[in-house]
């Protein structure tokens, strides 16, 4: 489960049942009130199978896991409106492992998702002109990763509450290995959290 702008206690702690492993970004032990984006990893999920891979960031959280498909990175990001600075770095960070000059396992599957605070006419209803600004960083990084958007054009996913709006912020990009491997990727409105204007994304995988 990958969660971004997560609800931090006065400990700055994130709330889970005690079915899941939490992933904090190495960073939240040093400056935990500038963490954006954690994963919960369910506990059925034998601890060999999986390993936490740092970024260097805050806004990032990444856990490779290996299926019977094989190795899949999953980079959950939240990249903050004003810059573009997270995308950037991620995308930095791939092209050192690609040129094997990391230290971090080469994965054999991609999947980056998470709230990029990016809009564009691909995923985003042409009303939404206004918001079609400092995209072009995310769409040359997805393309120079080979990545295909798998979430599906026009879905809800986020009320502004201020203008009753529903622009798309929110995205799940694929490897085209991997992407033939997805059932379904959609929104549970059914499933929204209180006190938030987001939607939950439901990704369903299939390894057979």
């Amino acid at each position: 489960m990958a969660i971004q702008e997560p609800y931090l206690d006065c400990n700055h702690n994130t709330c889970a049942n005690p079915h899941w492993y939490t992933l904090y970004p190495k960073e939240h032990y040093v400056e935990p009130e500038k963490t954006t984006s954690i994963i919960f990893i369910n506990k059925w999920i034998t601890t060999d199978s999986w390993i936490q891979v740092d970024f260097s960031s805050s806004d990032v959280t990444a856990v490779q896991v290996q299926t019977a498909v094989g190795v899949v990175l999953i980079i959950n990001t939240y990249n903050q409106i004003v810059h573009t600075n997270t995308i950037n770095w991620i995308l930095q960070v791939m092209r050192t492992r690609v040129q094997g000059r990391s230290d971090m396992p080469n994965a054999t599957h991609t999947l980056w998702l998470g709230d990029f605070n990016r809009h564009h006419p691909l995923w985003d209803e042409s009303h939404n002109t206004h918001l079609f600004t400092r995209v072009q960083e995310l769409i040359d990084a997805i393309t120079e990763l080979g990545l295909h958007m798998i979430l599906p054009k026009d879905l809800l996913m986020l009320h502004a509450l201020a203008s009753g709006n529903f622009p798309r912020p929110d995205n799940v990009f694929a490897l085209e290995t991997l992407a033939t491997s997805i059932v379904k990727c959609t929104m549970i409105p059914e499933e929204q959290p209180t006190r938030t204007n987001h939607l939950p994304i439901f990704i369903h995988l299939t390894w057979n």
